[in-house]
């Protein structure tokens, strides 16, 4: 699992090839090149020197080229060995630098920076233009403090120099006096494994440890070089790339799964449908058979309707036959309240109907009252003829 987090952390960095520490000597450059690796344990780093370069600077004819011509100087030598993307800390010397050390009493780490930067300020040629200069401070004791300060002017020369020659300027270092720059034996006592035969020499110590300084964890010395201008640890580019891809991811699955459930959803409804193309034909049967019901249950009611009357329901029918006239006849017949009775039916003409209603009226021994007529409608037939509905209210 560590071994997969190491190579994922990779994968995520800008790609390094190491460390170059680079001094500028009485007419000559120093490149110190050291390989950093990590421990399975991602806690542990070391080093192992590569190569020490003394290479002569070439004559200028301004000031103001003298890192030009040195960028292209190690330029040069750096693409012959591979080493063209390594990162590169510059050590400056003490004339390029305006530094000074002062002790201060124990104050907190913000307390300290903030009293450093006041001092510092209060002590530079140009205090007013603190935007002109990039400031750095180091504890040395328990008291005492590094300062130093690089006009931005100069630092932007310098990176613009690597920057045209193609290289990654990551530091611009200040080692103080008594830093360990004079001790070879220092370097493998501060964290860094390196054999006796790759302990730097004396000439060198400057520019090992600039490399060495890059590589660690603990910050030894003082950072002249904005954070603004330093080459980005992450790759950016790879992590939006990243993700993009889990977002593009996520997002194909969920439609994906929209899609899944869609096909699903639609495979139910053709189920559905099926089954109901299937019972269709006997959906219309048990349609049919309570249509039939229905009639059957109402002609049921009409005879407990009858019942109920306690009349002689086939002498009434009987009686009723006997009084139709021609051109009417009887549709229906309902007993209500036990002696009266409604009585519907049909009749080709109004003619018919009051023919039919007089001869009811005329038989007074069998009604005690004259029929009422509660309504009378004239329907057009779908044979094309037309017929009078009519409904009469008699009392026995």
């Amino acid at each position: 699992m560590r071994n997969v987090l190491r190579k994922m952390r990779a994968l995520l960095r800008e790609p390094q090839r190491g460390a170059v520490g680079v001094s500028l000597t009485d007419g000559g450059i120093c490149l110190a090149c050291l390989a950093g690796h990590e421990s399975n344990a991602l806690t542990e780093e070391f080093q192992r020197r590569e190569e020490t370069l003394h290479l002569p600077l070439p004559p200028t004819e301004a000031k103001e080229s003298l890192w030009q011509a040195a960028a292209g100087v190690i330029q040069v030598a750096l693409a012959k060995r591979g080493w063209e993307k390594s990162r590169i800390a510059v050590c400056l010397t003490e004339d390029e630098v305006f530094s000074y050390s002062r002790e201060f009493p124990p104050l907190s780490e913000r307390e300290m920076r903030e009293a450093a930067r006041w001092d510092l300020l209060a002590s530079l040629p140009d205090a007013h233009e603190e935007a002109a200069y990039s400031l750095d401070f180091r504890r040395v004791g328990e008291r005492e403090v590094v300062l130093a300060a690089l006009p931005r002017e100069k630092v932007r020369e310098i990176h613009r120099a690597f920057s045209h020659a193609g290289l990654c300027l990551a530091s611009l270092c200040f080692l103080p006096t008594g830093a360990g720059r004079q001790v070879p034996g220092t370097f493998a006592a501060d964290g860094m494994n390196l054999a006796a035969d790759d302990l730097p020499q004396e000439e060198d110590g400057a520019a090992f440890l600039a490399a060495q300084e890059l590589l660690s964890r603990e910050k030894n010395h003082l950072e002249l070089l904005p954070e603004s201008m330093r080459p980005a640890d992450w790759a950016f580019g790879r992590l939006a790339a990243l993700l993009a891809g889990i977002f593009f991811f996520c997002m194909a699955s969920i439609y994906g799964w929209n899609a899944w459930r869609i096909h699903e959803l639609q495979g139910e409804v053709q189920k559905t449908a099926h089954e109901m193309t299937l019972l269709s034909t006997e959906r219309a049967r048990m349609e049919q058979e309570a249509q039939e019901d229905g009639r059957a249950a109402q002609k049921e009611r009409q005879l407990i309707s009858l019942s109920k009357g306690a009349l002689p329901c086939r002498s009434l029918l009987v009686h009723f036959g006997t009084r139709t006239v021609e051109g009417a006849w009887i549709r229906g017949l309902r007993v209500v309240d036990g002696h009266a009775v409604e009585l519907e039916g049909a009749a080709t003409s109004y003619d018919a109907l009051a023919d039919f209603v007089r001869v009811l009226e005329e038989d007074k021994g069998f009604f005690r009252a004259a029929p009422v007529l509660k309504k009378s409608e004239r329907k057009q037939e779908a044979a094309g003829g037309s017929l009078i509905y009519f409904s009469l209210e008699l009392k026995i």
